[in-house]
């Protein structure tokens, strides 16, 4: 094969993402979503008292409960707050049971720099996770890397995503979930093999340090069966 005719892999990823994928402000987000400013909560009163209260988190972090007061949530995932809110309930109004659902999610602002198609601030629903951002952007430019993804906060490094863990393992968990004024930084790529010739996906891959032969081939889903080893690689 040409090496001149393969394709960089994960690149076209975002072409073909789909937009029912794309988040949507719909308060459905998973128990581990972050409350913070701009949420906002139902809670429902069963018992001696019977009433619904809409109570969204303010600018300090919490909620104000009529009747009871302020409960700092902001930072806590959905089932932590769950639980804090349970307690206070429970201490501050003896024989009532309480019934908590998300009503509506937060806009977060988040600055996307570096090597993607279209950088800038985007404003995106608070259950944006970054390949959902990174699609909105329009994806990666190929003089970018898919493997050195900075997020910070406070201009402090939060994590590095490796989007071949995502595309190729199918790993979607991060460490970290977007915030409101958190920076995405797409880094310039640095190194690229070609490699053809007895492999089940021929292409162009990105490497990192001290990364192997055997990597790349894993990364290309391995040797193909029955054929003679003549594999062709081609760094650059």
């Amino acid at each position: 094969s040409d090496s001149s005719k393969l394709e960089s892999f994960g690149y076209d990823f975002f072409d073909s993402f789909q937009t029912t994928f794309a988040p949507i402000n719909e308060p459905n987000p998973s128990s581990d979503y972050l409350l913070d400013y701009g949420d906002t909560l139902r809670l429902q009163l069963i018992g001696k008292i019977n009433k619904e209260e809409l109570v969204a988190v303010e600018r300090d972090g919490s909620i104000n409960i009529p009747n009871l007061g302020k409960i700092s949530v902001a930072g806590l995932s959905l089932n932590n707050a769950y639980q804090v809110i349970n307690a206070a309930v429970e201490k501050g109004f003896i024989g009532v049971d309480i019934f908590i659902t998300l009503h509506s999610l937060r806009d977060m602002n988040v600055l996307v720099i570096g090597e993607a198609e279209n950088p800038g601030f985007y404003t995106i629903p608070g259950g944006s996770n970054i390949v959902s951002l990174l699609h909105v952007v329009g994806g990666v430019k190929e003089t970018g890397s898919l493997r050195r993804i900075l997020h910070k906060r406070n201009n402090k490094l939060l994590q590095t995503i490796d989007l071949y863990d995502i595309l190729i393992n199918g790993n979607l968990n991060f460490s970290h979930s977007l915030r409101n004024g958190d920076v995405i930084s797409i880094q310039p790529i640095i190194s690229k093999v070609a490699i053809t010739g007895g492999i089940n996906n021929p292409g162009i891959y990105e490497l990192l340090e001290n990364e192997t032969l055997d990597t790349l081939i894993s990364y290309a889903s391995g040797l193909q069966f029955n054929v003679n080893n003549s594999s062709k690689i081609t760094k650059s």
